[in-house]
């Protein structure tokens, strides 16, 4: 599998025919960026030159008049998948909207198991894009066709259950994902495939849904079970053991056991790296759970840190436009608030709002949250605005009458009499005193005008 592949890449152990040539190399790699951060480069290469291959590969097969549709369409949806799984989404749904077009045009050839299969993948790839609702009709119309053709009890139909059940839990409906999931381990238990990879997966959803129902032991008891299977294939250092110890973390976040979800989300982020996945959906999910963690420790800046990467990720893959997007941009755009960016909150709460537009997934409660929190930057940012303007004058004041009483009755002007009137001391009051006064007695305008006065 190329995922264990490139997760066992380590540069360290290669060989060379000069040994002095080897020691050399590693000499470089060591004083620049390391071994971890080489192996997770080679790792990136390899798998473009993988993909790249592989649609050449297919794009010359389709120009010979012996490929068959059916093959066609098996050729884009073994190239779609690949592309899915490092994350170009945008290619991936090029390649299956060509293979839609080859099952439209010559359906009668096509077996009902590879149109579930087609219809199947184009769901996963909307998923990823945020179109859910899509999605799920494309996942249904898939068990539609599957039960037809009498191919739902078997592997790919119990995939097919986990992903309908996934989007149910996005939903909310807990209990109609938690009844899909567990019709989808009848099925593995049937067909004896209650011990591969697709059983940790639909272990790690059922937690995942336990969770969501606050059901914490059992949805623990269900991500031990995914870890052994994980352990017993050998399959942990993949794409999906880097989403369990995810949910996991995630798990721990809920518990508040901070450090045990910082843990669990930086081993993550080492398989992710290893196997070139963190430019991915899940990739950005890592990093946003992550930022989560730090800013429940208090962790600001390495929460801002964390979000950023999970943005930049987002745009990377085309997925920034979609809920999930618009999400993590409100959660950017109130600590940015928080820390006195106002302008930037602002931009990132307008781009929300756009996308939940664009997107038709804007909701009463979301709609609120959004226009609180734009009213809030914007207030912010007329306020700023204001201390500039009182700065100025008081500064312009400062110069005629010798001291610092204009600024704080300015203040007390635009403010009402929210600034208190300064102590008399023995001598007037400089204008850098005025605004340290200005501090103490009132934190935040205090810090505004002093940043006012920076910026004046």
């Amino acid at each position: 599998m190329m995922w264990e592949t490139l997760a066992d890449l380590h540069i360290e152990h290669a060989e060379a025919s000069i040994q002095q040539d080897r020691e050399s190399i590693f000499k470089i790699i060591e004083d620049g960026p390391g071994f971890h951060s080489t192996n997770a480069a080679l790792a990136k290469h390899l798998q473009r030159w993988v993909v790249m291959s592989c649609r050449n590969y297919r794009s010359v097969r389709a120009d010979r008049q012996s490929c068959t549709a059916a093959h066609e369409i098996s050729l884009c949806l073994r190239l779609s998948e690949l592309q899915m799984d490092v994350g170009a989404i945008g290619d991936a749904i090029e390649t299956l909207t060509e293979g839609m077009f080859f099952y439209e045009m010559r359906k009668t050839v096509i077996s009902n198991e590879q149109a579930a299969n087609l219809v199947t993948m184009l769901g996963k790839a909307k998923e990823q894009i945020g179109k859910t609702d899509e999605a799920l009709d494309n996942y249904l119309e898939a068990r539609r066709i599957s039960e037809i053709a009498g191919t739902l009890l078997n592997a790919k139909g119990s995939q097919l259950l986990v992903n309908i059940a996934i989007l149910y839990r996005k939903r909310g409906d807990v209990d109609k994902a938690l009844t899909v999931l567990q019709e989808a381990q009848q099925i593995q238990e049937s067909i004896g495939t209650a011990e591969t990879l697709d059983a940790a997966h639909l272990f790690k959803n059922m937690g995942m849904v336990q969770v969501q129902r606050n059901e914490l032991s059992e949805a623990l008891r269900l991500y031990d079970k995914a870890m052994q299977i994980h352990e017993k294939t050998k399959t942990l250092t993949t794409p999906h053991g880097a989403g369990l110890l995810n949910a996991i973390g995630n798990l721990k976040t809920k518990q508040r056991n901070i450090e045990g979800a910082l843990l669990a989300y930086s081993e993550a982020r080492v398989i992710r790296e290893r196997t070139a996945t963190l430019l991915t959906p899940g990739g950005a999910a890592l990093q946003k759970d992550t930022g989560k963690a730090k800013l429940l420790q208090g962790d600001i800046d390495g929460a801002l840190k964390d979000y950023g990467e999970a943005l930049k990720i987002r745009e990377l893959t085309g997925t920034l436009e979609s809920s999930g997007g618009a999400a993590l941009l409100v959660e950017v755009a109130g600590m940015k608030l928080q820390r006195g960016q106002a302008d930037e909150a602002l931009q990132n709460y307008e781009r929300a709002r756009y996308i939940r537009e664009q997107t038709n997934t804007l909701d009463a409660d979301i709609d609120k949250v959004l226009q609180m929190g734009i009213a809030e930057a914007k207030s912010a940012i007329a306020h700023l605005d204001a201390m500039v303007a009182v700065a100025a004058s008081a500064r312009s004041m400062e110069e005629v009458f010798g001291d610092g009483s204009a600024f704080v009755l300015e203040l007390q002007g635009l403010l009402g009499n929210d600034v208190p009137s300064r102590p008399r001391k023995t001598r007037p009051l400089s204008f850098s005193e005025e605004i340290a006064f200005a501090e103490d007695t009132d934190g935040i305008t205090g810090w505004t005008c002093c940043s006012a006065v920076r910026r004046a």
